[in-house]
């Protein structure tokens, strides 16, 4: 069928909505919606949200599932190709509160939750090194410069 994903894009777009499905009940929320479109840069009112919401929710159960979730992010992948679309989902794994910035907090919780053994001191100089602001977090503008250096 035209359009249809590929079984590989199929299997980027469940990692994508396990990544967005916060509370991990296999259904994605209204919050989590909003806190998705956030960011793929397509922030939107919650009026705007609950009408992409309800547009996406073919069966009216409240609740998009991951079919109906198939339905509003090929279009996204198919504008995002290229490492954009999987620096957003990495950024986003990253940013455990959705507040558009990674802290040391989180860094240090992901590091915990991937094992990998690095000391306080390795994870403050992360930051240190990607913190260009000198703000105490990273956004996503320095994640990206973190993310080109480490592949150049």
């Amino acid at each position: 069928m035209p359009g249809s994903p590929s079984e590989e894009s199929l299997e980027e777009l469940r990692e994508v909505f396990a990544l967005f499905d916060r509370d991990h009940n296999g259904y994605m929320s209204l919050s989590e919606l909003k806190t998705m479109m956030k960011q793929f840069n397509r922030a939107c009112t919650t009026d705007e949200a609950k009408e992409i919401f309800s547009s996406l929710d073919k069966n009216n159960d409240g609740r998009i599932d991951f079919r109906e979730f198939v339905a509003l992010m090929q279009p996204l992948m198919d504008e995002a190709k290229g490492e954009d679309f999987y620096f957003k989902i990495a950024f986003a794994f990253f940013d455990k509160n959705d507040d558009g910035n990674i802290t040391t907090g989180e860094l240090r919780q992901v590091l915990h939750n991937l094992h990998l053994k690095l000391t306080d001191s390795e994870i403050d100089d992360m930051i240190t090194e990607a913190d260009l602001d000198r703000n105490g977090t990273i956004s996503y503008e320095e994640f990206l410069n973190m993310m080109s250096k480490s592949h150049a």
